[in-house]
């Protein structure tokens, strides 16, 4: 049932009065606001900045939240905006990039790496995908691992059992029993 709720200021002053089942803050200067089984996002006056979905708005990190709409992922901005659509069946969010997995005929995966503004970088398809770290992205492809780049060519071949991301140009790669450090080429 819609409650009436009051929006103060930091200082207990009165604001406006609003309607929402619930009212959660998710991020600075944003609400999390629900009606009935739709949430959607609001300024701190209440404000509504994003349509009222049957979804479930995780925690921002940043400028960005990770949303689950059925069994689908995708991204909104603190601008109540979807930057990435609601269509991945794996969604993974790092520092500067993020991957998505779709599932295609059967178990077959297209794996995106993209930028928080929705643009697509590259699009592969291979087993895993991993978030790129100083450009580079490990990628698991017939049962080894190997490195692309931001434009998803190929640097390092996939010949490593695992392989740890790049710090300082050099990664640490686990082959045929053994650790090692490899660098970018």
């Amino acid at each position: 049932p819609l409650r009436e709720w009051l929006i103060l200021d930091g200082d207990n002053n009165f604001i406006k009065k609003v309607n929402y089942d619930t009212i959660d803050p998710i991020a600075k200067n944003l609400l999390k606001v629900g009606i009935g089984n739709k949430v959607g996002l609001a300024d701190v006056g209440g404000n509504l900045i994003s349509e009222l979905r049957e979804w479930k708005i995780f925690s921002f990190e940043g400028q960005y939240a990770l949303v689950k709409e059925g069994d689908k992922y995708g991204v909104l901005n603190a601008g109540g905006s979807l930057t990435v659509p609601v269509a991945y069946d794996t969604l993974i969010l790092g520092e500067d990039y993020l991957v998505g997995a779709l599932v295609k005929e059967g178990k077959k995966k297209e794996w995106h790496a993209l930028q928080y503004s929705g643009e697509i970088l590259f699009k592969r398809d291979c087993d895993a995908l991993n978030i790129g770290n100083q450009g580079y992205f490990s990628f698991l492809e017939n049962s080894s691992w190997g490195f692309l780049n931001y434009k998803g060519e190929r640097t390092v071949p996939n010949q490593y059992d695992a392989v740890q991301p790049f710090i300082n140009g050099r990664a640490i790669a686990h082959y045929m029993g053994s650790d090692g450090v490899i660098n970018r080429s």
